[in-house]
């Protein structure tokens, strides 16, 4: 019996365990296919370089690059080949981490025309002091900067435009259409900026977005870490018949696909992660809390123990619900209104009801004497017409 026992517990274990590392390897695969998607939708090229970037801290302490823009009709802006942000005639505010600032930097904006109204675009790069004053570092004119079509132009622009401090609005040669921008911009055009005066913030709200590829880099660091955890999990239960790392296409042609319908290559993608994981380890401490943010402890001291009589605190406590008083209703004003009856810790109930229900019965009581009248007239005809 003690055998049939020990082998019905072994077998429960073995499910539970076997079960245990499908969840895992589910997980896994999860994680693995969603750092997948997001490799091809960065760009392995733009990945690899960027993990051979080594970051410079340029930027002043205390201040923090901003990038305000504007396009009609529509704008997608990057920075050191970065995707930062895009627009469609909305004035737009991002916040550019300091780290991907190097000593030479190009800003490009693909910007183009949807209406055949007017067509323009407005940006600039500040560095914002703690006061959020604006330090211009880079602002769209004449001057300085390149359309696809040859140097860029100032237009006239006839409706109302935002206000991008120190910049005009600029466009290629031709009306409409659509234009490629780009402009420069040095490590010491960040020092000069910080040493000039300010100007002054917008005077109208901005609409707020972060750095699309910064978001993106900082999900896939977040996999990465993930992924490495899983896999030291999945150790446990490893066996022979485990999976390995997906690497494309099996036989009959088969496989699995992400993204843009592109095979499954799970040991690139890893190895690019890993590169991308190490790089964020690298970065100054201060710049390691943009990929890896720590938990926010709670806050909040908890109050003292005090001994637990039954007795004592169903005798002390008063029944809160009793005393409730329903918030007012919205444009109501002070709140009047009473609790109805039925609530709990009981009570009157309230005069409306009161007088309801002294309707209904005086109703009742007219209806009960009218019938009664009624059925003693029938009966008295009844009678004569028998006579």
């Amino acid at each position: 019996m003690s055998r049939a026992v020990a082998l019905c517990l072994a077998l429960l274990a073995g499910a539970a365990a076997a079960e245990e590392a499908l969840r895992l390897r589910q997980e896994y695969n999860q994680v693995a296919a969603a750092l997948d998607s997001l490799v091809r939708q960065h760009g392995g090229a733009e990945l690899a370089r960027l993990a051979e970037m080594a970051p410079q801290d340029l930027v002043p302490p205390g201040m923090e690059p901003v990038l305000l823009f504007w396009a009609d009709d529509e704008a997608e802006i990057w920075l050191n080949g970065l995707r930062v942000g895009q627009t469609r005639l909305t004035p737009t505010r991002i916040v550019i981490p300091s780290l991907y600032l190097g000593d030479h930097n190009l800003l490009q904006v693909h910007a183009w025309d949807t209406d055949r109204v007017e067509s323009g675009l407005m940006a600039g790069l500040y560095l914002e002091d703690p006061q959020g004053q604006l330090h211009p570092v880079l602002v769209t004119q004449a001057q300085g900067w390149r359309a696809s079509s040859g140097p860029a132009r100032e237009v006239y622009y006839l409706h109302s435009q935002p206000d991008i401090p120190g910049a005009r609005i600029i466009w290629g040669a031709q009306l409409f259409g659509e234009v490629w921008l780009e402009g420069e911009f040095s490590g010491n055009h960040l020092q000069r900026a910080a040493a000039t005066g300010p100007l002054p913030g917008p005077a109208a709200p901005l609409e707020e977005h972060s750095m699309i590829d910064h978001q993106l880099l900082g999900r896939m660091v977040s996999l990465q870490a993930q992924r490495r955890e899983l896999a030291r999990s999945l150790e446990a239960f490893q066996t022979r018949e485990d999976h390995l790392p997906w690497a494309g296409h099996r036989a009959l042609g088969l496989s699995l696909t992400l993204g843009r319908a592109a095979p499954l290559e799970e040991g690139q993608t890893a190895a690019m992660a890993r590169r991308l994981h190490h790089w964020v380890r690298a970065l100054p401490l201060r710049q390691q809390p943009l990929f890896l943010p720590e938990a926010r402890p709670l806050k909040g001291t908890p109050t003292p123990a005090l001994p637990l009589d039954p007795a004592e605190a169903r005798e002390d406590r008063a029944d809160r619900r009793a005393e409730y008083q329903p918030p007012p209703e919205r444009g109501i004003g002070p709140a009047t209104a009473r609790v109805r009856s039925g609530r709990p810790g009981g009570g009157r109930p309230p005069r409306d009801e009161w007088q309801w229900w002294l309707l209904s019965g005086g109703l009742a009581v007219y209806v009960g004497a009218a019938g009664f009248r009624w059925w003693r007239l029938f009966n008295e005809v009844d009678r004569g017409g028998c006579r």
